[in-house]
This record gives structure tokens, C-alpha cells and sequence, in this order.
């Protein structure tokens, strides 16, 4: 759970790479 104690700014910026990463993956 070490995600949840990052300042919330760095959690969103990790969370909408990783959504792009997702999102990217599954048009291929």
C-alpha cells in the first residue's frame, strides 16, 4: 500500500501513465 502514502499529485501522474500504458496495449 506504499502508493496510497504518495502526495496525490504523483499517484494521479502514475495512475494516467499506467491508464495510457493500458489504454495504448489494448488498441494493438
Amino acid at each position: 500500500m506504499k502508493i496510497l502514502q504518495w502526495d496525490h499529485n504523483g499517484f494521479w501522474l502514475y495512475y494516467r501513465r499506467l491508464e495510457r500504458e493500458i489504454f495504448i496495449g489494448t488498441i494493438r
